[in-house]
């Protein structure tokens, strides 16, 4: 059979705008399935994700790798697999029954939840990839975290206010910088493993006494401890990297422990039982001092500390005005008192 030339640029023109038309619908399938998503059971899961693909202004508007939705009232997440694009996902104040469907966002790397009804988190043990990971104030509250245990890339987790009593969990989580474990009221701080990366540890209204096992996070340097039931304070002797220590509303009246923390930068004792600063004397890089609530009755130990910017007195009742005026000579910063001295 022979063909003429414009029967071969013909058939040859037909062949592209077949192409063409393949690839484009589809790219309009893509579309269509980007904007109106499938298998979106949740009403308001649906409007989240329709809001985020009208709001996206990244160069392929089809990819969603962020979606936040908190506080929207999501019972629901089946249909999420079908975004395996995604590396962080909010769902703050939400409450999900079962968060199976996530075990499909292979990439995720930042998931946050709470107020949720699920207790199975094996499906979030699964994401390898995660690096911060918040699971707070669940309903039922949470007890059992053993299913985290695989996530050895954690950088960050929260898990405040929750029914958590055992750490052990953490044991391979080399990585972790960054620990909440906040109103966990039966918390068995002896299974805290050493962590030698961990720089952050917050555990208020924990009902802890004994800080020895913190002897096993030497790295750390910040620390929050409202509200507990400490006094003795000699474990934090050895975290020689202390820069933020907050001890407030605790029993605390031997500072000693503090003598050789030279890092300390910000120190808030507020509603403890101190009356001798003398151990403070020697924190050069002290900046930000709270010491609200308790029994001092001189300030004569901070004199030689020129970086003071802050210095929060209220409260005690053994100072008098005359402590203040000298404060004010002797010291630099802002000196917060609560008698008139005029």
């Amino acid at each position: 059979m022979i063909f003429s030339r414009r029967s071969i640029a013909t058939f040859g023109l037909i062949g592209i705008i077949a192409s063409l038309v393949i690839i484009y619908s589809e790219t309009i399938v893509g579309a269509v399935d980007r904007l109106f998503p499938p298998n979106i059971e949740d009403t308001a899961l649906l409007q989240c994700i329709t809001d985020a693909m009208r709001d996206n202004t990244a160069s392929d508007q089809n990819v969603i790798t962020h979606l936040k939705c908190n506080d929207r009232g999501i019972k629901s997440l089946a249909g999420i697999e079908h975004y395996g694009e995604l590396k962080s996902l909010e769902l703050l104040k939400n409450p999900i029954a079962d968060i199976q469907p996530v075990t499909n966002l292979t990439l995720l790397e930042e998931l946050s939840v709470s107020e949720a009804e699920f207790n199975d988190l094996s499906a979030i043990g699964k994401l390898s990839k995660l690096k911060k990971l918040t699971l707070s104030q669940f309903k039922p509250k949470l007890s059992e975290l053993s299913e985290l245990s695989t996530l050895i890339e954690l950088q960050e987790l929260y898990v405040a206010a929750n029914n958590i009593t055992d750490l052990s969990f953490l044991t391979d989580m080399q990585r972790l910088e960054k620990l909440n474990v906040s109103f966990n009221k039966h918390i068995n701080l002896e299974t805290l493993p050493q962590l030698p990366a961990l720089i952050e540890f917050n555990c208020t209204f924990c009902a802890i006494a004994d800080l020895s096992p913190m002897t096993r996070i030497k790295s750390v340097k910040r620390i929050g401890l409202f509200s507990n039931d400490i006094v003795d304070i000699s474990p934090l002797s050895e975290l020689l990297s202390l820069e933020d220590v907050s001890l407030v509303k605790n029993q605390v009246s031997d500072i000693k422990p503090l003598t050789h923390s030279v890092n300390i930068k910000s120190l808030n004792l507020a509603n403890n039982r101190v009356e001798d600063l003398e151990p403070l004397s020697g924190l050069s890089d002290l900046q930000y001092i709270q010491l609200v609530g308790n029994q001092i009755t001189s300030l004569t130990a901070l004199g030689g500390l020129d970086k003071i910017v802050s210095l929060q007195l209220e409260g005690n009742a053994g100072l008098s005005c005359e402590d203040y005026r000298w404060a004010k000579k002797n010291i630099g910063g802002s000196i917060y008192f609560d008698k008139n001295c005029g």
